[in-house]
């Protein structure tokens, strides 16, 4: 839009326009239009007259918005949080010839009374109580970069931490203490061990009933 027209919108609209009589310190040149005044008698704007203006100015802006090109816009990306994979721990007990794996509750620490009920179930089986050994199993390990975080990486890094201690002291089998649906254990990477299952010792502790039902599921196993 020139100054010319600029200034006759104002105009119409009732608004005085000031231009400066010289240049102001440090600022660009102002731009001057000569401007004849022709002295009139005032007269009534048609009430009317803004608004018409406005249509005006509204109708010139479709038309040049119909014209110029529509920038293309690039498709909204939705942030979607990474899955930090799986997280457990897990104690592995050798004990009386058997390998015991349990789950550890989040927050939990292994203690006194967890030893003392796993030695309590080997001696009620008549099985030797003289090598309970505990190892704990936390995923994710230290440095995953190469094994990855996933699922399937969290079942291989543990059956390569079974795999190691059958090796190392082979048993009569593992008993599956509340985990034998867990997510983490591949029973047909072991499918050559015997392996049997009843429930959780945390849960032993917290409702001794359940002892009774463990009696029952690990009697045919560890007798035979």
């Amino acid at each position: 839009m020139n100054e010319l027209r600029r200034l006759a919108y104002l105009q119409a609209l009732g608004i005085d326009s000031l231009v400066s009589r010289r240049d102001l310190p440090g600022a660009l040149p102002s731009q001057r239009v000569g401007i004849k005044r022709i002295e009139t008698a005032p007269t009534a704007a048609p009430a009317n007259a803004p608004m018409q203006l406005v249509e005006s100015l509204r109708d010139s802006s479709k038309t040049a918005e119909a014209v110029a090109p529509v920038p293309a816009t690039e498709p909204v990306r939705s942030a979607v949080s990474a899955d930090p994979g799986p997280v457990f721990s897990v104690l592995s007990t050798r004990a009386g010839g058997w390998l015991w794996i349990d789950e550890v509750p989040r927050g939990r620490q292994h203690d006194r009374s967890y030893g003392m009920l796993l030695n309590a179930v080997c001696q009620a089986f008549g099985m030797p109580t003289d090598d309970i050994h505990v190892e704990r199993f936390d995923w994710p390990i230290a440095d995953t970069r190469q094994l990855g975080n996933s699922q399937q990486a969290a079942r291989d890094g543990f059956t390569g931490f079974l795999r190691g201690r059958l090796e190392r002291a082979p048993v009569s089998g593992i008993v599956l203490l509340g985990v034998s649906d867990a997510s983490w254990f591949d029973r047909d990477a072991l499918s050559t061990t015997c392996i049997t299952s009843t429930v959780s010792a945390w849960q032993m502790l917290r409702q001794p009933q359940l002892k009774r039902q463990a009696w029952i599921e690990l009697r045919e196993s560890l007798q035979s």
